[in-house]
C-alpha cells in the first residue's frame, strides 16, 4: 500500500503518517509519548510527538539529560541519551558517555501524529 507520494524532501519533512516518518532517516525519527514529550513541549493526549534527530539540539539550559551512548560514524555521531531521544551532532566535540547535558526540541522542528491511526496531526 502506498502511504504517500511526493519528492523525498516532502516525504522526509512532511511525512504523512507514523510510518513513513520512521521510515526515512538514518537514525529514524525520535517518538515520545505526551508523558517523555512534556518536558519539552505541550503535547496532547492522544498523540505522539516526532523528532529527526538533528533537530534534538544540546544547549546549556535544556531538559537534564544522560548521555548512554555515542555512536562515531565518520564526521557526525549519534548521541543517545536516558530520555529515550537520539541526536545526531559533529563527531568533533560530542558528548562521551555518561555525561549530563541539556537537550531542547523546538516546535517549529516536530511533528504529532495520532496515537492510534497514526495520521500526522496539525498543531493548534
Amino acid at each position: 500500500r502506498v502511504r504517500q507520494v511526493g519528492t523525498p524532501d516532502e516525504l522526509y519533512l512532511q511525512p504523512r503518517d507514523h510510518f513513513v516518518a520512521a521510515f526515512l532517516g538514518t537514525p529514524a525519527m525520535n517518538f515520545l509519548a505526551p508523558g517523555a514529550a512534556r518536558p519539552f513541549l505541550a503535547v496532547p493526549e492522544g498523540t505522539v510527538l516526532g523528532i529527526r534527530p538533528e533537530h534534538v539540539r544540546l544547549v546549556p539550559n535544556g531538559v537534564p539529560a544522560r548521555v548512554e551512548i555515542v555512536e562515531v560514524a565518520g564526521s557526525d555521531a549519534f548521541v543517545h541519551f536516558d530520555r529515550g531521544l537520539i541526536t545526531k551532532v559533529p563527531a568533533a566535540g560530542r558528548p562521551a558517555e555518561g555525561d549530563q547535558v541539556g537537550i531542547a526540541i523546538d516546535r517549529a522542528d516536530a511533528h504529532l501524529f495520532d496515537e492510534a491511526s497514526g495520521e500526522r496531526v496539525e498543531w493548534t
